[in-house]
């Protein structure tokens, strides 16, 4: 639940940079794109992820039976109708691989992993610097993520060629994956 507070919390950072006075062409234009790259997963991950994270907090309640006598069961009849108005998450997965992702041909995936590098650059350091050493294995855990979505997109790019199709059925678990790696 965090993780998809901080994505959203990042798409409004990247909304206020763009409008920012200060900001320059070239980082508006970088940054216009990276927000029309992660809109559908903003928009669509936490929807679903966080509604599965408040489907097992009603688990804890166990053999207690269906009740209204504790936040998780408001909290997942309100998590559960975002899907619906987000725009439902096939069309989203949709647009996230039918349109962003091809973008100025793929600049906006390649900006996003470059800024996912240079976070990983950082974590590496920071865990060598420091008591944090799971930072260095969660870094290389997200760098191997990385590796995987750049493949999926270039396999599933490659098919679109040919078979737009066969592409765009791979929507909804293409969507789970880039957002469980930017997440």
């Amino acid at each position: 639940v965090e993780g998809a507070m901080a994505l959203c919390l990042y798409g409004s950072f990247l909304v206020d940079k763009i409008s920012c006075a200060t900001a320059s062409e070239t980082e508006v234009e970088d940054d216009s794109l990276l927000l029309d790259l992660l809109t559908p997963v903003i928009k669509s991950w936490p929807s679903e992820w966080c509604l599965e994270a408040n489907k097992w907090s009603l688990q804890i309640h166990g053999g207690y039976g269906y009740t209204r006598d504790y936040a998780p069961e408001q909290t997942y009849r309100d998590n559960r109708l975002n899907m619906i108005h987000e725009g439902t998450n096939g069309i989203q997965s949709l647009d996230l691989l039918g349109r962003k992702v091809h973008l100025q041909n793929g600049r906006g995936i390649d900006l996003l992993c470059k800024r996912v590098e240079e976070t990983i650059k950082i974590a590496n350091e920071i865990g060598k610097k420091t008591y944090l050493s799971n930072l260095e294995k969660h870094a290389e855990a997200l760098a191997d993520a990385t590796t995987r979505l750049q493949r999926t997109t270039s396999v599933l790019k490659k098919a679109g060629e040919n078979d737009p199709a066969l592409m765009l059925c791979n929507s909804h678990e293409y969507l789970n994956m880039f957002g469980h790696t930017v997440v």
